[in-house]
């Protein structure tokens, strides 16, 4: 029983980094048990904008280039060689903290990435989405139906195989009302709004053609008739000339959606030979605020620490650089104040997460976490029948954090304390995304270590970073009718066994060195939320 739908991530991958870009693929793929009609246009919509990020695309575009270095044809079952990508697209289609009310949410989609599987095989009765990713910044989509056909009410005429519009696909679920429906009926002007709307947010990206999708999946498209368009209509986003090319986060180069860092581009592809501290001597301090180092080998643990101490930067990408997940652990633990303004570093080992298994990356555990974030009450998840009730803990660690980041994390989680472990860690996986900035205007640059075992320092053990307990009850009989109501928080120091407030806390930060927080009104916010002093306490 459902509306199964699937969700495939394409793009074109060079048989070798950086080369010519190769046939279209399949790079990650879902299984959704409930999704039609607009909820796959507001996923694209999340996922355009998620990918359209500077700090995202620059991962996306890593991933594919050197996706068959990753890729083991051999590998059916939970294969995850794009698992930034594969991240990104599961908060987009089913994870967005921005729309945890969607009845899609009561149905986690499932990763069914196998190679060069054919999307006819899946279990489906309501569809495909299909985004283009080969270029992050200027994405490409589709919807279409597979011979199963639609369930939409007014889908007899869809075509099978055929790329669809966001206008087209919807329509078959909802037709277009007459303009005498819509003056007689309030609750219907609401939802067409809606349908329009979500219609409109895919007006600029074009459209994939069938040769795309033929080429992706040739069994199931190639055999679709020939004489039929690349649309079942006119198509006036349709950009036959877009190719796929790579990103480059050069400070003088065009910048994809939400660029406000100033860059030093450092990578192979800028070919900067020598010294790489050579670039960095005519810098004053603030010049830069992001380091592109990926793939330049001549960067290390020693020149990365050196660049660190001479300017604070906000963001790090070295990706394929010398330096190592071993040396990335022991710059943490030896000298975290380099990370004190640092909201995102781009490196596998910090990638935490199931992910990793599919990657053969060390544990996280290697370092030690510089926060963690704990959410103690009731299991309200939609599968927890059983445990009705149940008092349980859940957390989320980070290895480093910025200020304002933090802030704002725990500002989301608050505001939501019945959220799932995998909502929470999408929460506490975005860097600082500004005042006033939606959420699917935030950099997804880490994936922070998940846990939903009992973890709390005890009176023998003081932890090395910070603890953030929150506890919360549910007011009401039972799930479906209770509010949740905090009851209670407290917030360790490093090394301390005590709890304290709010203020103690961002005091503390600020005497060790960090920025103060430029958020004033979210501090205020949260204040507001918290409502009394951290009385957290292990009973």
């Amino acid at each position: 029983m459902g509306q199964r739908h699937q969700i495939y991530i394409i793009a074109r991958p060079p048989l070798k980094a950086r080369e010519k870009p190769g046939k279209y693929r399949c790079i990650a793929a879902f299984h959704h048990q409930w999704y039609y009609g607009e909820l796959p246009l507001k996923g694209t919509n999340r996922f355009k904008h998620l990918a359209r990020r500077e700090a995202n695309a620059v991962l996306i575009e890593s991933e594919v280039q050197s996706f068959y270095s990753r890729f083991d044809p051999e590998e059916r079952n939970g294969s995850c060689p794009c698992p930034y990508t594969a991240h990104l697209a599961q908060i987009a289609f089913d994870l967005s903290p921005s729309e945890l009310d969607d009845p899609a949410h009561s149905s986690r989609v499932s990763n069914i990435f196998r190679g060069r599987a054919e999307p006819c095989y899946g279990d489906n009765n309501d569809g495909i989405t299909v985004v283009d990713v080969s270029t992050p910044a200027k994405p490409r989509y589709c919807f279409a139906s597979l011979d199963h056909g639609l369930e939409g009410e007014h889908a007899a005429d869809c075509p099978p195989l055929t790329p669809l519009t966001a206008q087209q696909y919807l329509r078959f679920y909802y037709a277009e009302p007459e303009e005498h429906e819509l003056a007689q009926d309030v609750e219907l002007q609401a939802a067409e709004k809606l349908n329009v709307d979500s219609i409109h947010n895919l007006d600029d990206m074009p459209l994939l053609t069938r040769d795309a999708m033929c080429e992706a999946w040739p069994l199931t498209f190639a055999k679709a008739s020939r004489h039929v368009d690349s649309s079942i209509g006119p198509v006036a986003n349709l950009d036959k000339d877009q190719g796929p090319g790579s990103f480059n986060a050069d400070t003088d180069a065009p910048k994809p959606e939400g660029s406000s860092l100033r860059i030093l581009n450092l990578s192979r592809q800028n070919g900067s030979p020598g010294n790489p501290l050579s670039m960095l001597k005519d810098l004053g301090p603030g010049a830069i605020s992001g380091l592109d180092a990926s793939g330049n080998k001549e960067v290390d643990k020693h020149i990365l620490r050196q660049i660190l101490e001479q300017h604070p930067l906000k963001w790090v990408n070295i990706v394929g650089s010398s330096v190592t997940t071993d040396d990335i652990g022991d710059l943490l633990a030896s000298h975290p104040r380099l990370f004190y303004h640092m909201e995102a570093i781009i490196h596998p080992q910090l990638f935490v997460g199931m992910e990793r298994t599919s990657l053969g990356l060390p544990c996280p555990s290697a370092f030690f976490p510089a926060f963690r974030f704990v959410v103690e009450g009731p299991d309200t998840s939609f599968y927890s029948y059983a445990d009705e009730g149940t008092i349980k803990r859940r957390s989320v660690s980070l290895p480093f954090f910025s200020t304002d980041q933090i802030i704002q994390n725990i500002l989301d989680a608050v505001q939501r304390p019945e959220l799932e472990l995998d909502h929470m860690g999408v929460i506490f996986s975005c860097s600082y995304r500004g005042q006033g900035k939606e959420w699917i205007e935030s950099d997804i640059q880490s994936l922070p270590d998940r846990s939903n075992d009992t973890f709390e320092a005890s009176a023998e053990q003081a932890f090395p970073g910070y603890t953030f307990l929150f506890r919360f009850r549910q007011s009401g009989m039972d799930r479906y009718d209770g509010k949740c109501v905090i009851e209670d928080y407290g917030i360790r120091l490093p090394g301390e066994l005590e709890y304290v407030d709010l203020d103690a806390f961002l005091a503390h930060m600020e005497g060790e060195g960090r920025p103060a927080p430029t958020t004033l009104d979210a501090v205020d916010a949260l204040r507001k939320i918290l409502g009394r002093s951290g009385t957290g306490n292990d009973s």
